[in-house]
């Protein structure tokens, strides 16, 4: 545990590690979107330009060099190990899920073949369910169980690479893809507020299943192209009823499991379904699977909307904390998935065009990116992966930031050439 420590902006130094300032972020001209995550101090030049517009700072010594006095502050709050405030996160909501803390085993490149192979065992599991269930017959839970306990190890040794094989995976069945990355999502969020490795095996097994009760709703209504209805959307409710009725009936799912799909379209507002159930009623399990399910279907283009950017998503739900959601899942959410989620394809100052392969937590506007185009378009010969927290520049000295995220197909790229 370290503390969030008040400095005044002349006692700033380079190596310090700023996670509040003393007024809100959006009245600084500093580059959004700071506010998510905080910010090394690594020059001289960053020190000045909070010295123009703050009085004092708050940093977190754990995360960068500490001060050489402090200034008193009646109300020092103890951030955790991702200088998320403890008094506002999940840790102190449900404390017992506060180890064990991961740590990357390995990077994704090492982890990438055999998570493919995971998700391939993931789909064909997800399918003969449905069939299953759609026959009446009782599924195979022992098959759930071994798939997303593998699935939760992946997770486990490095949460990047199945982030980055969902994210590029194209599919033409929107079911069974959603379900997937809804898995993926779900449990690397499990995994970045320490849910033990139990946990995210019962967490796993809801995200991956929480849908099955769509089955029982007209085709009609699911490959609808115009926006719902009304009436549509209180048709579609029934499918948590559904879902938890089918697998209760034909499956050895654990309680929990099923505990967390009857919850999770439940609204912190008590505005959710089916039993309108709000704040401490909702498992805090629930509202991860819900605001994951969220975060998914606004980034997936569906026939009756366009998909939104995976910025412009998380934006959407930060504006809804504790509104739809608690805060402390929302704010976490968000620094899980990160600015530049992996599988974003990006364009860099240079002109070079590369696709998010890792983050780094604690430098989110600086991911590991693999090179894909050069700077005059052409496609690299050897994709070439770079760590912008620690490489500046290019080969030609030029700076390196990310402009923009872009679509690849306005490059003539295809995702499914990545990994895939």
């Amino acid at each position: 545990m370290g503390q969030k420590r008040k400095v005044a902006v002349g006692d700033v130094k380079p190596g310090m590690y700023v996670v509040e300032l003393d007024r809100p972020w959006d009245q600084v001209p500093f580059e959004a979107p700071f506010e998510l995550q905080g910010f090394f101090v690594e020059s001289s030049f960053e020190r000045e330009r909070v010295g123009e517009f703050c009085n004092f700072v708050y940093i977190d010594p754990q995360h960068g060099i500490g001060a050489d006095s402090y200034l008193d502050d009646d109300d020092v709050a103890t951030v955790n190990a991702k200088g998320v405030e403890a008094n506002e996160s999940l840790f102190e909501l449900e404390s017992e899920i506060l180890v064990p803390v991961y740590h990357d085993q390995l990077t994704v490149e090492e982890e990438i073949a055999r998570t493919r192979e995971i998700l391939k065992d993931t789909h064909a599991v997800y399918a003969d369910v449905i069939g299953d269930l759609k026959a009446g017959k009782t599924i195979d839970t022992a098959a759930v169980k071994d798939t997303v306990g593998s699935l939760v190890n992946s997770v486990i040794r490095n949460p990047d690479a199945a982030s980055l094989l969902i994210k590029l995976k194209r599919a033409d069945d929107y079911t069974y893809l959603h379900a997937m990355a809804v898995c993926v999502n779900g449990l690397a969020m499990g995994r970045y507020v320490g849910l033990p490795e139990s946990e995210l095996n019962i967490l796993g097994a809801a995200l991956l299943l929480q849908d099955v009760g769509k089955i029982k709703l007209p085709e009609s209504l699911l490959m609808k192209t115009q926006k719902l209805s009304d009436q549509d959307r209180r048709l579609l409710q029934i499918h948590v009823d559904a879902s938890v009725i089918m697998l209760r009936e034909n499956s050895g799912l654990d309680r929990a499991s099923i505990g967390i799909i009857r919850s999770h379209h439940e609204r912190y507002n008590g505005l959710g379904y089916p039993r309108g159930r709000k704040e401490a009623g909702i498992p805090i399990t629930a509202s991860v699977s819900g605001i994951v399910d969220s975060y998914v279907a606004m980034i997936s283009e569906r026939p009756y909307r366009p998909s939104k950017t995976s910025f412009q998503a998380l934006m959407a739900l930060y504006s809804e904390r504790d509104n739809l959601f608690p805060a402390a899942v929302v704010e976490n959410f968000i620094r899980c998935i990160g600015v530049f989620p992996v599988g974003s394809f990006v364009e860099l100052s240079s002109g070079e065009v590369g696709v998010v392969i890792s983050r780094n937590n604690f430098a989110q506007l600086k991911p590991h990116v693999m090179l894909v185009l050069d700077k005059k378009g052409k496609r690299l010969k050897e994709a070439k992966t770079v760590d912008l927290y620690k490489q500046d520049t290019n080969d030609d000295g030029e700076k390196w930031s990310i402009s923009k995220v872009v679509d690849p197909s306005e490059y003539k790229l295809n995702p499914d050439d990545f990994f895939v």
